[in-house]
């Protein structure tokens, strides 16, 4: 009777499993390796500076460390831009989803817009800070797709000009003494239209309200650190007394109004402001 032996066989099969399976955990480590880096360098934190261009892919953020200011490129919502090689009877539109912070406090979500109804930027931080997109890459191709990693948009941030063209602003008096005060206004520098509506309350149940049309313009700051210094000449107004108004944004969301021959410093509940 004749035997054959395996061992020959079983030893080689155990040593190819063995290097099968060392080259395979070889090769998956290299891959996860390199999955890892491309989404370490796509969630990669961006340092930037204040009034300078600066790039970021989907998914990235750039921290302006002197303001303490993040933005996060979050997403494209919209490409119909006109492909380059294509000739079109409109231009189209890209824009963006962008995320803001200050001091580590969410400053909200804003859809950056360029080309037909251009709206590139937005202003963030109680009105103090402005986020623009100068550009977004790539320019669409008829014969390419762009897949969303690879939009890479190019922003600005800077600080909003004192004397925003817009401004919309509630205050209301801190104290919560008898002489309650509430003041609602908003101007616009470029078409020279100003209102101010005035509520003060000297009881539970006397409400007295005054209200002003003004044209703004530009004005002598009385703090050193404020953000709007309006003047309004008052060209009609019921139950106010004089002609002449007076704003400052201050710091700490502060409003200072002087108008009918008082002065008040009030806490901001709302603003707008719009270069």
């Amino acid at each position: 009777m004749e035997f054959f032996s395996i061992r020959p066989i079983w030893k080689e099969s155990t040593e190819t499993l063995l290097l099968r399976s060392v080259a395979f955990i070889i090769a998956a480590s290299l891959v996860m390796l390199s999955a890892f880096s491309a989404a370490h360098a796509q969630s990669a934190i961006i340092p930037a500076k204040l009034d300078k261009p600066f790039e970021l892919k989907t998914g990235q953020q750039a921290v302006i460390d002197s303001e303490k200011i993040a933005i996060s490129f979050l997403n494209v919502t919209e490409d119909s831009r006109c492909p380059s090689d294509v000739v079109c009877i409109w231009q189209g539109q890209a824009s963006i989803r962008v995320s803001a912070e200050v001091n580590g406090t969410d400053a909200g979500q804003f859809v950056l817009t360029i080309g037909a109804n251009e709206k590139p930027s937005a202003v963030f931080g109680d009105g103090k800070y402005s986020v623009r997109m100068a550009s977004l890459e790539p320019y669409p191709v008829s014969t390419n797709q762009t897949e969303p990693e690879d939009y890479v948009a190019t922003l600005v941030v800077s600080k909003a000009a004192a004397n925003s063209a817009r401004v919309y602003v509630k205050a209301v008096a801190s104290s919560s003494g008898s002489n309650n005060v509430a003041a609602i206004s908003g101007w616009n520098l470029q078409n020279e239209k100003g209102t101010l509506v005035i509520l003060s309350r000297d009881s539970i149940i006397t409400t007295k309200m005054a209200i002003a049309r003004f044209t703004p313009t530009e004005a002598q700051c009385k703090s050193p650190d404020a953000r709007e210094c309006i003047d309004g000449h008052i060209v009609d107004s019921r139950g106010l007394e004089g002609d002449v108004l007076h704003f400052e944004v201050l710091p700490g969301d502060k409003l200072y109004l002087a108008a009918g021959g008082s002065e008040y410093t009030l806490d901001i509940r709302q603003i707008k402001a719009r270069p």
